[in-house]
């Protein structure tokens, strides 16, 4: 569509519509259509797709902004580079923890959010290491492997 030209009639067509519906003046605004303005927004346990809040605990880990800091600061120590082989390409690195999430999780008993923010071993950065994904991928610690983890 970029750089095709279209009709004087397709122009003048387009501008009676957005003179009817007022598009101008409420979308230079960063306002809401009006006809979503008294709409009410429904969420939370209100919602008809709600399930009961079943994001689980270490979804809530990693997508929360400590677990962002936390890789930054792997990222960082380790120079941006894979500990194992040295690749440095961008959007090919992992921070990985040593000691995996999940034994961390069970080992020490942490079943909410507010525990796991008190765990010192998950945000420590000394049991963090910057992989990338081929070298992640053969490592004990990845995906499922991790469940089987143990300390030596």
């Amino acid at each position: 569509m970029i750089g095709r030209k279209f009709s004087i009639e397709q122009r003048i067509k387009w501008s009676k519509t957005a003179k009817r519906y007022n598009f101008g003046n409420w979308m230079k605004k960063g306002e809401l259509a009006p006809q979503l303005k008294n709409r009410k927004i429904i969420k939370g346990k209100d919602h008809y797709n709600w399930q009961g809040g079943k994001t689980s605990l270490t979804q809530k880990i990693r997508n929360s902004k400590q677990m962002q800091d936390w890789r930054l600061l792997v990222f960082i120590k380790n120079h941006y580079s894979c500990v194992a082989c040295g690749d440095n390409r961008g959007n090919n690195l992992n921070a990985d923890h040593i000691i995996p999430l999940s034994y961390i999780l069970k080992r020490y008993l942490i079943k909410t959010f507010d525990d796991a923010l008190k765990c010192p071993i998950i945000w420590d950065t000394n049991n963090g290491r910057t992989l990338c994904i081929s070298c992640h991928k053969k490592t004990d610690t990845w995906g499922e492997k991790a469940k089987n983890f143990t300390l030596n």
